[in-house]
């Protein structure tokens, strides 16, 4: 009998093995381009994060740019998937 934990654990490993495929054969162009996304969607996390715990000056403009911006690498890395 399977239990819940083994039958979890079976799917993630199929979604690890499927990402893992589709970066062994994504372009190199669109990695490089994916990490960027990454790259600035964490800075822009950060920055946010500073502003909620106080360390920066809290800016509702700056903190719904930072998080339109996300939304946009997002959808960039979104499509780059889809087409890979």
């Amino acid at each position: 009998m399977v239990t819940f934990k083994e039958d979890s654990t079976r799917v993630l490993f199929f979604y690890v093995l499927i990402f893992i495929y589709k970066s062994y054969i994504m372009k190199e162009e669109y990695k490089n381009r994916i990490t960027d996304f990454v790259t600035a969607t964490e800075t822009k996390v950060h920055l946010i994060e500073r502003m909620l715990d106080g360390t920066v000056p809290p800016d509702q403009n700056d903190a719904k740019r930072y998080v339109r911006e996300i939304l946009h690498h997002l959808n960039n890395v979104k499509e780059m998937v889809s087409i890979s």
